[in-house]
């Protein structure tokens, strides 16, 4: 056995449960503190659709780099190669990019100001 420790990211919380969680939580003060965007309702729509589609996109696109590079997609398992090409060329953390878009986009959806602050927090 090797005294040498495996070089891997010191990861302690699943990323994904973050966002989701700050979005429960902005759903779970709006119930009970209002909190309503002071946006019209179609653009909020509109740009929450584009915002949803947009993660989406970068989503898709990001995981399938780490797919066709053989990369391993968990945040806290070791990886071999830097990847620098794709959505990597333009963000170091696409995905969480991904998932704070997506977060915003279901405040804008829902009118939901609390969702909106509570998944910039969590970004």
């Amino acid at each position: 056995m090797s005294d040498r420790q495996e070089d891997k990211p010191d990861v302690h919380v699943h990323p994904p449960s973050v966002f989701v969680s700050a979005v429960i939580i902005g759903f779970i003060i709006r119930i009970f503190a209002g909190g309503k965007m002071p946006v019209p309702h179609m653009v909020a729509e509109g740009l929450g659709i584009v915002l949803l589609v947009a993660a989406l996109a970068i989503a898709i696109w990001s995981i399938t780099a780490f797919a066709e590079s053989g990369e391993s997609l968990p945040p806290a398992t070791p990886s071999s190669a830097l990847l620098t090409d794709g959505m990597y060329q333009y963000s170091r953390n696409p995905i969480y990019l991904a998932m704070v878009l997506f977060g915003a986009g279901l405040a804008f959806a829902t009118l939901n100001i609390w969702m909106l602050l509570t998944t910039l927090a969590a970004g």
